[in-house]
Parts: C-alpha cells; structure tokens; sequence
C-alpha cells in the first residue's frame, strides 16, 4: 500500500498579500482625502484673518470666476490623465470614474514624498484592468508634461518681464525643457517600459505612442496651464488693481511658483514652498506687501478648490461601486 501524500494547500487559496495590500489602500484612501479636507479647513481658517485685516475690497463675482477657472483647470488634469491612458495602452476610463480615482490618490500629497501618490492611484484604478506598468508610466508622464507644461507657460507669459530671474532661472528651464524632450520621446519610453517588464518578469506592453501624440499632449498640458494661469490672474484682479497689460505678463507667474513646490517633496502638497516662490516673483509686478498678500490669499484660493473637489470625490466613491466590488455583490 503506497503511503498517504501530504496535505498541500492550493496556490489559488493561499493568501494574496499583493490584493489584501490594495484592498487595505483603498480603504485608507477616502481616510487621507478626510485627512487632507481636515488639514485644509486649519489651514485656511488661520489665513482668512489675513484677508479681512488687510481691508481689501474684495471683488467677488470676479474671485467666484477665478475659483471656475480653477476647477476647470482640474477638469483638464482629470482628461490629460484619461488621454494619456489611452494612448499608453487603450486603457479608458469614464470621467466619473477618473475624478474619484485622481482625488483621492491626489489626497496623499499631503504627506510627505510621492510614493503613497503613486501607490494609492494604482491601488484605486487596479479594479478597472489598468495594469501597474501602465498606471506608472500614466504617473510619470502626467508630472513630466506638467513640468513642462508650466515651465514653457512660464518662458513664453512671464520670463521675459521676470529679468533679473533670467541668470538664475535660465539654465533651470532649459535643463527641464531639454530633459522633458528626452523623457518624452517614444523609443526612450518603450525602452524603459521594455526594461520594466524584464525585471518584473511580466509580459512586453508595446507603447501606442508616437510622436504626434506627444506635441498633441504637451500642447494639451501648455492649454491646461493657461487656464490655470488666467484663474489665477482673475485672483489677482478680484483683490487688487493691476494694469490690464500686465495681465498676459502675469498668466506664467502660478504655474512656475506651482512646480518649485512639486519639486519640494518635503513640504505637504507644495506648501509654504509655492507662496514663497510666488511672492518673489510677484515683487517684480507690484510691492513686496502686497505680493506677500496675494501669495497667501493664493493657498485659500486653491485649497477652497481641493476642498469641494475632495468632497465630490468622497461622494463619488460613496454611491459609486467598482467592477470587483460589482463581481463580489
């Protein structure tokens, strides 16, 4: 008689940590976002004394129009980052879906470092058959057009105006312009996807960029960042005199500023960093005051923003169920 096997658990049944670890993700999730409007509020409420001692006579049709260009501009993201999936791989996303993925991932730049970002955005979009390559080289290229985008805001509104920034400044944006381009290009990006794919011993993803799609993204992202740039030029005329021609000069200012806090990855979703940035650069249009005003007037109006953007996120992810969540039901 041949002697009994062994008992072996089946693969399929053994724990999987990689899910169990996404699973814990997502349910902290909507947590950070709670967080970051909790944040947000203190924030706020300890600069709103700010405006009132100031005795600003605050135009407010003209600062709602600012906040509608703002939203707007996180509109844009939203479709730059759904356009990007397409064209990586033909992954597609409703935008409903999009918005409460990008906000509630978009939820952990409030903590120190990029990776809870970077985890928490595949971690949410891993029910809908995105798969890790794809959400990292999503990742990578939506921050880089965003850089470039801004900086190339920056050099065609701003720069010039900006002169005695020229010396400092001008070997930073031709570094990234020149780097961005090299990132960019498509045989550099399946290169690195290629290598990706060996280390983590998966199958080859041929990227359905070329180089079309690139221009057409990188001019989607300068768009993106003239909206931005215009919502913040409205700020300014809602809480201050400027010229009307300053105003084209003025639409590089933000995104600039917004980068150097991106590039800070110390400080919680480029705070403290931005308004430094953007008061220098402001005290070349107007005085040192005033412009240290207006760059801590910007984080209210901002945050006000991410605040109800947050909240429609939270909402969204309340009454909308993913595929699994769907299959488990």
């Amino acid at each position: 008689m041949s002697e009994p096997q062994p008992f072996v658990v089946p693969l399929a049944s053994q724990p999987n940590r990689r899910s169990q670890f996404l699973q814990w993700v997502r349910f902290l999730c909507p947590l950070f976002a709670i967080g970051a409007l909790v944040y947000i509020c203190i924030v706020a409420s300890q600069d709103f004394p700010i405006l009132f001692d100031k005795s600003i006579a605050i135009s407010w049709g003209v600062l709602l129009l600012s906040e509608v260009f703002l939203f707007s501009f996180f509109i844009l993201l939203i479709q730059g980052w759904r356009l990007i999936l397409v064209r990586l791989d033909g992954s597609k996303l409703s935008f409903r879906t999009a918005f409460c993925v990008w906000w509630l991932s978009q939820s952990a730049h409030y903590v120190p470092g990029r990776i809870l970002l970077w985890v928490s955005r595949y971690a949410l979009v891993s029910p809908y058959g995105i798969s890790f390559q794809t959400v990292s080289l999503s990742l990578v290229l939506e921050h880089v057009l965003l850089a470039l985008g801004a900086v190339l805001v920056f050099v065609l509104f701003s720069l010039a105006h900006v002169a005695n920034l020229l010396d400092y400044w001008l070997w930073v944006v031709i570094g990234t312009v020149g780097g961005s381009c090299i990132v960019l290009s498509p045989s550099f990006l399946q290169k690195a996807i290629d290598l990706w794919a060996r280390l983590r011993k998966q199958p080859r993803i041929q990227l359905r960029l070329n180089w079309p799609d690139i221009i057409l993204l990188s001019g989607f992202y300068i768009l993106v960042w003239v909206v931005g740039g215009a919502g913040f030029v409205l700020l300014l005329a809602s809480l201050i005199q400027i010229e009307p021609e300053s105003w084209v000069l003025l639409v590089g200012i933000f995104p600039f500023a917004w980068l150097c806090g991106l590039l800070s990855i110390i400080a919680p979703g480029g705070l403290g960093v931005r308004e430094a940035i953007l008061g220098i650069l402001l005290a070349n249009f107007m005085p040192v005051p005033i412009a240290t005003f207006v760059a801590i007037s910007s984080r209210i109006w901002w945050m006000i923003v991410e605040g109800a953007s947050f909240f429609i996120a939270l909402l969204l992810k309340r009454f909308h169920r993913s595929p699994a969540q769907i299959h488990v039901s």
